[in-house]
């Protein structure tokens, strides 16, 4: 529904403006095609009080003679009319400004042509000095003024010549918008006479209308047109550079970025629609500059859109901005490699489609400031300002295009340096925001991390009473177990005698088999001490390997021997797969056969009756590998940890089925790390398990 609005909003600005156009040129077609009419009489200001009423606009009052360049030596006397050598050429009566050819056009010839005009003014009885602001001509113009000088004789004067509109080679100025003209002191009527020829722009003729004033007041405003460019591009150039640098001392300096590029954008426009370029190139090509003065303007509506989007959307890119930013690529590419090689004027035939694409911009921009003022009150502050500074170019707009305020590049440039200010204010308040939304989140963050370092202390701490607790109950196991090895010793050693009855039978056959079972147990609990002994001194860094050389399928097949016993009351079959050319490793042999004891009495006591157990020994580039497989009960994958923790026991101590203290595997897992080896397990419930255990290469003998 959202993408529906705005299409429709697009579409409607788009008919608006083609709307606009299309009346606009019918309204040109048909001024143009107006029939002859008689002079004009004169503009009489006798009775004009400049110092009361200010400036007089030329508007009325002026006779063209188009497609003619008529000289002023073909005027009569000080009107506008023609001698009779030249009384066949058409003129029609206008009103300024006169603006050739349509806005929408595909071809600059629309607005090619040359006209020359003429307008004759009686000026106020008063001893001051008078002179005419013409304003900007497309494209090539001469100026002309004829009057009667003292003896009533007519005179004329060349005030101003923009390339070469006549017949006359001479050139006076490079800057198509002339000077002040000037006018003859203590003259009472004077003509005004331009010849305009355009052969660049779309729209040739007499753009602005020109303006009679004191000299004096017109001088002022002159410098101040010339100032104030000059200015405004120094404080946008100076704004531009000390957002850059103080941006680029924070960690975000996007937003900083985006409103340096768009004040350095501002600046070059100023530059390049004001006319001070000629101030400092005064031979700098006309065609060109139309081609700089478009080239800032696709430019800066994508940096005026990227500094709104990221002022309210925290980012300058969404997908559906790919139209503006997109457009805006390929305008600006055309200005710079595809106009100059061109007929001269021939980017201004983009003029109102980029026209389109502000309204574009302008839809986008108006979306996003509603939608920030209504729906994220930390935004109302810009929402505001930027709406301001849009309704104050809007405002100045309507009103120079009705004519209530002159449309003056005095009051654009200072609207210019208003919404760029304005611009700025809005730029700060955002950024003293998410400055303050950044500072209360490192607050936020600091109290954090107090909170943390007390528990990690606190974790510290219970980590040195784990460890000293841990120390003490393996301190504990390894002097129990050493202290319960010579009492087993002796309860062994004379079991065993017992047992095979070395001093004589003991009379009743019972006894002997209770000496059996006092053995057995004996040495099951001796076997238990000695790994609760190793495993503790492992786990405290105190045993060592005597490492030699080892042959891992002799100690395979040594274990098997060892369990055939174990296996056969299970019911479980062993089977010994060994490579070929199976290396020996470098490591402790009593350990390593320890190893392997675990793990395959493991697989046989967990195993099902009638069973296998298959031990794998293969090797690689990486290492040499123990498998053994066994296809009993197996386990979950979340108890294999536990599996591997000391006296872990998976099914519980209060039903246990199966006999163990949980040391076998643990124990492995220490011998292997000793001797720079991995020990993994995977399991499948009531499918089999499988441990691996893993030599690395440098250990391996090599032949």
């Amino acid at each position: 529904m959202r993408l529906f609005l705005r299409l429709t909003a697009y579409f409607s600005v788009w008919c608006l403006f083609a709307a606009c156009s299309v009346v606009a040129g019918f309204a040109q077609l048909s001024a143009n095609d107006a029939p002859p009419a008689q002079d004009p009489p004169s503009q009489d200001l006798s009775s004009w009080s400049f110092t009361k009423n200010g400036a007089y606009r030329l508007e009325k009052g002026w006779l063209a003679y188009r497609d003619a360049i008529v000289g002023p030596e073909k005027f009569a006397g000080d009107g506008c009319s023609l001698d009779e050598s030249s009384a066949d050429i058409p003129h029609e009566e206008i009103t300024l400004p006169d603006v050739w050819g349509p806005g929408w056009t595909l071809t600059t010839k629309t607005g090619h042509g040359q006209t020359t005009y003429c307008t004759s003014i009686v000026l106020p009885d008063t001893m001051s000095f008078y002179a005419v602001r013409i304003g900007t001509l497309r494209t090539a113009s001469t100026i002309y003024i004829r009057y009667l000088d003292s003896r009533g004789l007519p005179a004329v004067r060349r005030l101003y010549q923009h390339q070469n509109s006549s017949d006359q080679a001479a050139q006076l100025a490079y800057n198509p918008a002339p000077p002040l003209i000037t006018l003859p002191y203590g003259v009472k009527r004077v003509s005004l006479i331009a010849q305009v020829s355009n052969a660049v722009h779309k729209q040739g003729g007499m753009i602005e209308v020109p303006v009679l004033d004191l000299k004096w007041r017109l001088d002022a405003r002159q410098n101040r047109d010339t100032a104030v460019p000059n200015a405004l591009v120094i404080v946008l150039m100076m704004i531009s550079g000390g957002t850059l640098v103080v941006g680029l001392r924070h960690r975000n300096s996007l937003g900083h970025i985006l409103f340096s590029i768009l004040t350095f954008v501002s600046a070059l426009r100023v530059l390049f629609v004001s006319d001070i370029i000629w101030d400092y190139f005064p031979g700098f090509p006309l065609e060109r500059k139309y081609d700089l003065e478009y080239l800032t303007l696709f430019l800066i509506a994508p940096a005026y859109y990227a500094f709104i989007s990221f002022l309210f959307r925290g980012t300058y890119f969404k997908g559906t901005d790919i139209v503006v930013y997109g457009a805006s690529a390929l305008l600006t590419a055309f200005a710079i490699f595809v106009a100059p090689f061109m007929a001269p004027g021939t980017i201004t035939l983009l003029r109102e489609p980029f026209q389109m694409m502000w309204a574009v911009v302008g839809v986008q921009v108006t979306y996003m400031v509603i939608v920030s003022y209504f729906r994220n009150k930390h935004h109302s502050k810009e929402a505001i300002i930027v709406a301001t500074a849009a309704l104050l170019i809007i405002v100045y707009e309507i009103s120079s295009a009705s004519g209530v305020i002159e449309a003056s590049l005095e009051w654009s440039q200072f609207l210019i340096i208003m919404v760029t200010l304005l611009h700025m204010r809005a730029f700060v308040l955002n950024f003293k925001r998410v400055e303050q939304e950044r500072d209360a989140l490192t607050r936020d963050i600091q109290e954090a991390n107090k909170v943390l370092e007390g528990r990690a202390a606190m974790l510290d701490l219970a980590l040195v009473r784990v460890e000293s607790a841990s120390r003490a109950k393996s301190d504990f196991l390894a002097t129990m177990s050493h202290e319960l090895r010579t009492p087993l010793n002796a309860i062994i050693g004379f079991s065993d005698l017992m047992k095979r009855e070395v001093f004589g039978p003991m009379g009743q056959r019972r006894y002997a088999e209770y000496a059996k079972d006092i053995n057995d147990s004996g040495t099951h609990l001796l076997s238990l001490v000695n790994d609760i002994l190793d495993l503790s001194r492992i786990e405290a860094g105190a045993e060592t390997l005597n490492e030699d050389e080892v042959d891992l399928p002799e100690v395979a097949s040594w274990v098997l021997k060892l369990t055939a016993p174990l296996a056969q009351e299970r019911g479980v079959t062993c089977h010994l797969e060994a490579s070929e050319d199976l290396p020996a490793i470098l490591g402790d042999e009593r350990k390593i056969r320890q190893v392997f004891f675990n793990l395959v009495t493991n697989a046989i006591k967990f195993n099902k009756k009638g069973g296998r157990v298959n031990i794998g020994l293969f090797s690689d580039d990486l290492g040499l590998y123990v498998e053994v497989i066994d296809t009993g009960i197996g386990m979950a994958e979340s108890d294999i940890p536990r599996a591997l923790e000391r006296f872990g026991q998976i099914d519980g101590d209060l039903n246990r089925t199966h006999e163990g203290a949980g040391i076998g595997l643990p124990l492995a897992q220490a011998i292997i790390q000793q001797h720079d080896g991995t020990l993994s397990i995977s399991s499948i419930v009531g499918v089999g398990t499988t441990v691996q255990a893993k030599f690395p290469a440098a250990r391996m003998v090599q032949d």
